[in-house]
This record gives C-alpha cells, sequence and structure tokens, in this order.
C-alpha cells in the first residue's frame, strides 16, 4: 500500500466515523427522542458519541504525524526516544527532569 491509498483510507476512516456521530446525535435529537429512548440507551448514545469524537480528533492529531519521524533527546541524562504524540513531553521518560531540554546554565567562576 503506497502513502496516497493510506492517506484515503485514513480520510475514509475519518469521514466514516464523522458520520456515525452525526447519526448518534441525530437519534437523540431528532424524532426517536421524541418517541422516548429509555434513559439508559441514551446516556449509552451520548457515551458512544463522545467516544467516537475523541477516535476522530486522535487520528485528526495523527494525520501529518505519520510522515515525521522525530527523536528528542534529554540534555540531563542523554536519553533519546520518539514520542507518541506531536507535544513536547513535560518531562524526560528516562531521568523524569522537567528539564530536558534545556542546556545547564551554571559556570563556575
Amino acid at each position: 500500500m503506497n502513502s496516497e491509498q493510506k492517506e484515503d483510507n485514513r480520510k475514509t476512516r475519518i469521514e466514516r466515523i464523522d458520520g456515525l456521530i452525526k447519526r448518534m446525535e441525530g437519534i437523540l435529537t431528532g424524532g426517536e427522542a421524541k418517541r422516548g429512548i429509555p434513559r439508559g440507551e441514551r446516556n449509552e448514545i451520548l457515551e458512544i458519541t463522545g467516544e467516537l469524537k475523541r477516535i476522530k480528533n486522535m487520528l485528526e492529531e495523527r494525520e501529518g504525524m505519520e510522515n515525521t519521524l522525530t527523536i528528542l533527546s534529554c540534555t540531563r541524562c542523554g536519553h533519546t526516544w520518539h514520542p507518541r504524540t506531536p507535544q513536547l513531553p513535560k518531562v524526560c521518560p528516562l531521568c523524569k527532569s522537567p528539564y530536558w531540554d534545556k542546556e545547564r546554565g551554571w559556570h563556575k567562576k
């Protein structure tokens, strides 16, 4: 599978999830809601809709990430790793230093 097919497949997946979200929201706001969906089923639909929205957002965030491979390294312990998300981490996964991306600033006088 080439990169164009992968991108089309990913967009199709996002579009299908978006369609499911709209259908589920339509169930809650349309005629079915007026006919009286039991409260338990309504809550399940709301829960599933929220989960689908989170999945859609995650897929959209990762859309541009696949083409680039980022390697981060800690200036404190020297550990290198590949991030799982596009955001910079708060700490080094090995030494847990929050200053993993800053050089030491002190000098002997």
